[in-house]
């Protein structure tokens, strides 16, 4: 898709995600060559078929093309007609998913809190190096395997492409700690 740099915040296009978004902010990204230099945060109204959904998503703005007159239209008309949604898709808020780096951790439930105490000593946003330091210093890493059958646990440190470390150009990230690992059947 070609770019089109004249697209705006609360314009409605569509993307590399199916169905119709509306751009709810506009990032540079920094230091990422996945991405151009202009990613769009968007929010999703609805489907293809014109069904209402919620999603909040980020893409490429290259990937963004403003929709016709006639699809503007349909839109406009649903929430004149469906007031509820309309405050819905104004009200919702993410949530936003990053790019994550992810891990199964195999501890106990009391060694759950000494360790996400530590990784609460990171700072807001920290660098992977910052990370890995805390993760050899404190013995966690020898916890940490990309998957296993018997870990309770879950470990991600997340990303956006706009989140970056502007002096060394390298990704900043966050992390909610360990959590317990979703049950599958």
């Amino acid at each position: 898709m070609g770019s089109e740099r004249d697209i705006q915040i609360g314009d409605w296009v569509t993307c590399y995600y199916a169905g119709y978004w509306q751009i709810v902010e506009i990032k540079h990204s920094l230091g990422n060559s996945q991405f151009s230099d202009l990613l769009a945060i968007v929010k999703k109204g609805f489907t293809p078929s014109m069904k209402f959904g919620l999603s909040l998503k980020f893409c490429d703005i290259d990937w963004c093309k403003k929709i016709s007159g006639s699809e503007f239209y349909s839109i406009e008309n649903y929430f004149k007609e469906n007031p509820d949604k309309k405050r819905a898709f104004d009200a919702y808020d993410g949530p936003l998913i990053g790019i994550a780096k992810g891990w199964v951790v195999d501890v106990s439930d009391e060694e759950v809190k000494i360790y996400n105490d530590k990784i609460k000593t990171l700072p807001k946003y920290f660098s992977i190096g910052q990370f890995n330091r805390l993760a050899e210093e404190t013995g966690l890493r020898k916890h940490m395997y990309p998957s296993s059958k018997k870990a309770k646990y879950l470990l991600t440190v997340m990303t956006y492409p706009w989140l970056t470390d502007e002096k060394n150009k390298s990704p900043l990230y966050f992390s909610e700690g360990i959590v317990k690992k979703p049950q599958t059947k």
